[in-house]
């Protein structure tokens, strides 16, 4: 079962570090649709401009003991 799925458009200014409104959040998605250069529609400014948009991306998929473990507070302090 998926849980939640989540990606982060290009949105301009919003998608520079250290601009007004900037955030690494992602927003959850109904459905992600994943392919040879990443999740489609999801942008990351690091890979984009530092590294010249590079194709490499990430996905991260996370077991439910997993994210038990990761978001036990004793651990790594309140994630949420």
């Amino acid at each position: 079962t998926v849980l939640r799925t989540a990606a982060r458009p290009y949105l301009e200014e919003k998608s520079r570090p250290g601009r007004p409104g900037y955030t690494t959040r992602k927003n959850s998605l109904p459905q992600i649709e994943v392919g040879t250069s990443g999740v489609s529609g999801d942008y990351n400014d690091y890979r984009s401009r530092a590294l010249g948009s590079t194709p490499d991306r990430a996905v991260s998929i996370l077991t439910s003991d997993v994210m038990a473990y990761v978001k036990d507070e004793s651990r790594f302090g309140a994630l949420s």
